[in-house]
């Protein structure tokens, strides 16, 4: 695919050589007679998004187009890379095509909707029939863009689902609570019951500097000799704990470890 120059390609928009596929660059001012391209708004606070697209250079150029306009973003070939990609990053805004090899991208997006509901869903695709726009809403698409996509709207999605996902995490955080007599930790979508160790470690991560504690610190608090424990068994409770924390308030990393060092809560919690 040949990148276009000035005044070759859609103006302002993220197009393809073909009719699926490629990127066009922003175009230059009006044309005689035609209404100037409104100012997408600005985003204040930066969202982590994932490009989930199998073609190489268009996923990197919208990748960089991202990161130029403020984004944290890594774009991925499938969708069995996700997880791969996170790394310290929190997803808020995943960038979908529908014709992914392996789980398609239908797929995977309802798969997401059901495991994180505050997550921004965006699908492109060549695909512009109602059938194919239908079947995106009801399969948890927050917006379905059919390619070429002009990128003053993809702006401007980006921000509407930006302040959307704000408020929910804002609101979910506010909710999410441990009560550490009963073990009962409570958010927004479900409340569940942890161990009595469980509840020991996440009182800790709570009042803990930073909300991080160093790997034999967390084997103390388990009351596990240090000499008695792997690093992988502590990680796999690590684990079950991060996963319970996560099904109460819809986040997809509410602990992440730190090499060589420990581990940290991301997820601000109550203690009562």
């Amino acid at each position: 695919m040949n990148q276009p120059t000035n005044g070759t390609g859609p103006r302002g928009a993220l197009s393809g050589a073909s009719s699926d596929q490629g990127l066009a660059g922003l175009g230059g001012l009006p044309e005689q007679g035609e209404s100037p391209t409104p100012t997408p708004p600005t985003m204040t606070t930066p969202l982590n998004v994932i490009v989930v697209e199998d073609h190489d250079m268009l996923r990197n150029a919208t990748v960089e187009f991202l990161r130029n306009n403020g984004h944290n973003a890594v774009g991925v070939f499938c969708a069995e890379e996700i997880i791969d990609s996170w790394h310290d990053m929190v997803p808020d805004i995943y960038i979908i095509d529908l014709n992914l090899p392996g789980e398609d991208g239908l797929s995977l997006s309802a798969r997401i909707r059901q495991g994180y509901p505050n997550a921004g869903i965006i699908v492109t695709t060549a695909r512009s029939s109602i059938k194919d726009r239908v079947a995106g809403y009801q399969n948890g698409v927050d917006a379905y863009l059919t390619k070429p996509v002009a990128r003053e709207e993809m702006i401007a999605i980006l921000h509407s689902l930006g302040q959307r996902i704000i408020k929910a995490q804002a609101a979910a955080y506010a909710s999410l609570q441990l009560d550490i007599r009963t073990g009962v930790l409570a958010g927004a979508y479900r409340s569940v019951r942890l161990s009595h160790s469980e509840a020991n470690l996440l009182s800790k991560f709570i009042i803990a500097p930073a909300q991080t504690l160093e790997r034999w610190e967390a084997m103390e608090i388990l009351g596990a000799n240090r000499s008695e424990i792997t690093v992988s068994s502590l990680e796999v409770r690590i684990g079950v704990l991060r996963k319970k924390i996560c099904e109460t308030i819809g986040v997809e990393v509410a602990i992440k470890p730190i090499r060589g060092f420990g581990f940290k809560l991301c997820v601000p919690i109550k203690l009562a």
